[in-house]
């Protein structure tokens, strides 16, 4: 591979040449996404009679069959992907239907877990959702932190954990960066998943070791005609989103699905640089992207729910990040310039005139297969392998004046392989997986060992993970009882460190259950639910955090795990399809959580050097009530979803009181707060939509208000562009660390108001998205402005060939 870039996809030309021998027809304008009218001269496919999500189709007049070169009678295509095997052969046709389905979606393994935070393509909401972390800002016990524009890093904070404690799985491949081993959202697709789900606690544990797991499954196809759905949406600064996908099935057994993705944003923001107009009037760059992502897969039935996958995925984002306000230069150009401080305009970008970019590609191999000593076989009966290769390249650039005077690279090789096997019976259900992962780090300047060398280390990873669960229904005293758990064992073998190589393997697990209790004279589907999680596992540091050595912040050299602990627990109230209520009290804990330690340079804040550190006498607590409320009276659908923050510390002894208001700082070794929090203590949403269908059912249509708010809290979370990495405001002075949140003061509380409309006619859906039409002027994050009153706007189009 070209050390400036990642693998060209070779699926890429692979795919043209297919597609162009095909010679695919011209787009049908708004053909329905279910169903077209069958052409008189069109052979549909024979479907089995069996499979009640697809329409049967005539019979050829066999008078009139076409024969082939050797004069035998040639059979007319047909969609496979059903259980039955007799499928692959030619089928008697039933009674003539006026209508054809061409295509459908294959449906996903079903989860060996549930997870309350889980999206599907057939249940998710038209409503704007452009980042794959979107589907998730408004859960209880979430939070969406720096949530801005494309090309901006987010931090999903999940009961109080940030990236550096997730991971994140497209299609069981491992996406985190083997140097940070945290992942960047946009990696994954917001549009071509079947199935989007988050587990956290014992549920985690049958993927990883980590406490929160995300996994995306992407959609798959059966499709007799090609089928290309597009997404498109656009809002001001020149912000732009196109998400295309195509399937065609190339012959009865053989699919071929691509898909391809650009997000582009101008850029709002202001670089600072150094005198005279320009830095009154800087290059309005600083928040710009662009994000070129591919997908293409090649999909293979042989047998009965038996398939080969072979697929490539290639993501390449290059941003100018932006890194939060400098509030200092933004006064000083107020008092000159007159500019309102809140004015996207006026803000002033810490990093000044840098890049980033991000390339990643994996290509990867996949089998899966029903058990065959099993009768009824259904979707979650699977046994799964798989093998791939992934290659990831950072590249952080500070250019001044066409020379560049910072220059980060990191180039890392992945090699893994894994499989999984589930079996689900009457009411037992075990799942088993186990994944080998080699790391490999190419090259790259931002890593040291003590003595000052730069490495190039290697890592094995061995998880071995089990889940088993058992249901029973209709006890004495509930509707049903799950009780549930899930166990695993990571080693670790780090090498080439030269002298600071480390070997760890940890056991890890937890359990949980849930008990649903019918509710008497109610509709058969209310019930009352009680359920409890709890969890406990380690975490090894990255290698970031032991080896980094870059300016200003350096490694712990030190393999000090951290250990989390979690407890949840809470219940649900479900009224029908009329009413439904969840409640949830957390507890989690990090013991010696790794953090960034600052020691002030001539009693500053802002200046002198950080490292990373376990803080072996300390913990990272968090403890939150959550509540989530949805009622649907008539045709409207009122939602409200809370979070309370009773407690989100790390050290033991912060300083002393805590002020309201935005303060703009005091970089003096007195300002000392004793309530910081780096969490609003009250934050959620409460949304009002009104839902029906007009025109005789041709017509969807959804619109209505949401509103979002935040209770004050800290802005001393610190964010260094150049690492990915966000970090506590941790100060080592006087012998001794504490917290400072008045660094950048406290965000007062604030809230905005948004309108959302869809319209769905046939295949087609327009979007519509009025944000903050009470042109409130508020902070939404940590040093993020928000944006005056816009509007967005987008479509969606599912189109037959």
């Amino acid at each position: 591979m070209n050390r400036k870039s990642a693998a060209i996809p070779i699926f890429i030309l692979l795919a043209a040449v297919a597609l162009n021998l095909l010679g695919i027809s011209a787009l049908l304008p708004f053909a329905s996404a279910q169903t077209i009218p069958r052409p008189e001269n069109f052979k549909p496919p024979l479907t089995s009679p069996a499979d009640s999500v697809r329409k049967t189709s005539p019979r050829p007049d066999s008078s009139k069959a076409s024969t082939d070169s050797l004069g035998r009678t040639a059979q007319p295509f047909q969609i496979i992907g059903t259980d039955s095997l007799s499928l692959l052969a030619p089928q008697p046709a039933t009674a003539p239907d006026t209508l054809s389905k061409f295509y459908k979606f294959l449906s996903p393994s079903v989860s060996f877990f549930s997870s309350p935070a889980r999206i599907t393509n057939t249940t998710r909401d038209f409503l704007f959702h452009p980042r794959i972390e979107d589907y998730f800002a408004e859960v209880p016990q979430f939070y969406l932190r720096d949530k801005s524009e494309f090309g901006q890093t987010n931090d999903l904070l999940v009961m109080g954990l940030g990236a550096r404690y997730q991971t994140v799985l497209l299609d069981d491949a491992l996406l985190s960066d083997p140097i940070t081993m945290t992942a960047i959202y946009q990696q994954l697709s917001s549009e071509s998943f079947s199935e989007l789900s988050f587990y956290s606690g014992y549920t985690s544990h049958l993927y990883s070791s980590s406490p929160n797991v995300i996994e995306s499954r992407t959609e798959n196809f059966v499709a007799a005609k090609g089928y290309t759905k597009l997404h498109y949406w656009q809002y001001r600064s020149g912000s732009l989103k196109t998400d295309g996908t195509f399937s065609l099935n190339i012959s009865e057994r053989l699919n071929f699905y691509g898909g391809y993705a650009r997000e582009s944003n101008d850029g709002a923001y202001q670089n600072s640089v150094s005198t005279g107009t320009a830095f009154a009037f800087g290059g309005r760059n600083a928040s710009s992207y662009q994000g070129d992502k591919i997908r293409v897969r090649f999909r293979y039935q042989f047998g009965r729910k038996s398939y080969l996958t072979v697929s490539e995925t290639y993501n390449a984002l290059k941003s100018q990040p932006f890194g939060g306000v400098d509030y200092r230069a933004t006064l000083r150009r107020d008092s000159t310039f007159s500019f309102d401080l809140f004015n996207e305009l006026a803000a002033t970008v810490v990093n000044e005139q840098v890049r980033r970019t991000t390339l990643t590609n994996v290509f990867k191999l996949d089998l899966e297969t029903a058990l065959p000593f099993i009768e009824q076989i259904d979707s979650s009966n699977l046994f799964k392998a798989w093998v791939y290769a992934g290659n990831f390249y950072n590249e952080y650039q500070s250019p001044l004046n066409d020379s560049v005077v910072a220059l980060n690279i990191e180039q890392s090789l992945r090699l893994a392989a894994g499989a999984s096997q589930a079996l689900n019976l009457d009411f037992f259900s075990l799942g088993l997986r186990a994944a080998y992962t080699l790391d490999r780090i190419e090259q790259q300047n931002t890593l040291a060992n003590q003595s000052g060398e730069n490495i190039l280390p290697l890592t094995n990873t061995l998880d071995l993970n089990g889940g088993i669960k058992f249901r029973f229904e209709k006890l004495l005293f509930g509707q049903a009882l799950e009780v549930a758990a899930a166990a695993g064992l990571t080693t670790k073998v780090i090498s080439g460190t030269q002298g600071e190589d480390a070997v760890a393997a940890y056991p890890y697990g937890g359990a949980g259950g849930e008990v649903n209790f019918p509710i008497p004279f109610a509709a058969d589907s209310s019930r009352v639910k009680a359920f409890l999680n709890f969890s406990n596992t380690r975490r090894t540091p990255s290698l970031q955090e032991v080896f980094l050595s870059v300016e200003k912040l350096t490694g712990s050299h030190s393999w000090q795990p951290e250990t989390i602990n979690k407890l949840e627990l809470g219940g649900e109230l479900v009224l029908g399809k009329f009413f439904d209520a969840r409640a949830s009290f957390v507890s989690q804990a990090v013991l010696a959580p790794v953090a960034v330690i600052t020691t002030p340079a001539a009693d500053t804040t802002f200046l002198g050097n950080a490292r990373f550190e376990s803080l072996t006498n300390d913990r990272l607590n968090y403890t939150a009530l959550g509540l989530a409320l949805r009622a649907r009276v008539w045709q409207l659908e009122a939602a409200l979803a809370g979070t309370f923050v009773i407690d989100y510390s790390l050290l033991k002894n912060p300083d002393a009181a805590f002020s309201t208001g935005l303060q703009l700082g005091s970089d003096s070794s007195d300002a000392r707060s004793s309530g910081v929090f780096y969490l609003p203590k009250v934050h959620g949403s409460i949304s009002l939509f009104y839902r029906e269908r007009l025109f005789g059912d041709k017509l969807e249509f959804k619109a209505g208000v949401i509103g979002y708010f935040y209770s004050a809290y800290s802005a001393a979370l610190r964010r260094r562009e150049d690492q990915n990495l966000t970090y506590f405001n941790v100060i080592e002075q006087d012998g001794g660390i504490r917290d400072n949140n008045l660094q950048y003061g406290v965000l007062p509380a604030s809230a905005r108001l948004d309108f959302q409309a869809w319209g769905r006619l046939g295949s087609a859906v327009i979007f519509l998205t009025w944000e903050n039409i009470l042109d409130a002027t508020i902070i939404k994050t940590s040093l993020y402005p928000l944006t005056p009153r816009f509007i967005r706007i987008g479509f969606s189009w599912e189109i037959l060939n």
